[in-house]
């Protein structure tokens, strides 16, 4: 306990997403994160859930992780469109248009 102690008067937290300590002005409660981010984070610490707390860093971390899956899907999707665009293009002037 006096650990604990110890480590609230001097200005630090541990997260419970990590177990890794950081300054207290970075902690961060899970009900804050939005739910999208949320469940991003749990694929990798499914025991983490919106009553516990973490660092700002994490939550940027998987933020950033979220954004970059996002984009890597639309990405995908956009060169679906274009392949399929192309296709049709290709069949249009196949047909002496």
């Amino acid at each position: 306990m006096v650990k604990t102690t110890q480590i609230a008067n001097s200005g630090i937290f541990r997260s419970e997403f990590s177990n890794k300590e950081f300054p207290f002005v970075d902690k961060i409660l899970g009900k804050t994160i939005r739910k999208i981010i949320l469940v991003v984070m749990q694929k990798d610490f499914p025991n983490f859930s919106k009553e516990k707390s973490l660092s700002a860093t994490e939550v940027i971390f998987y933020r950033e992780k979220y954004i970059s899956n996002y984009f890597s899907y639309e990405i995908g999707e956009l060169s679906n469109l274009e392949s399929k665009i192309n296709d049709e293009l290709k069949e249009y002037d196949s047909c002496g248009n």
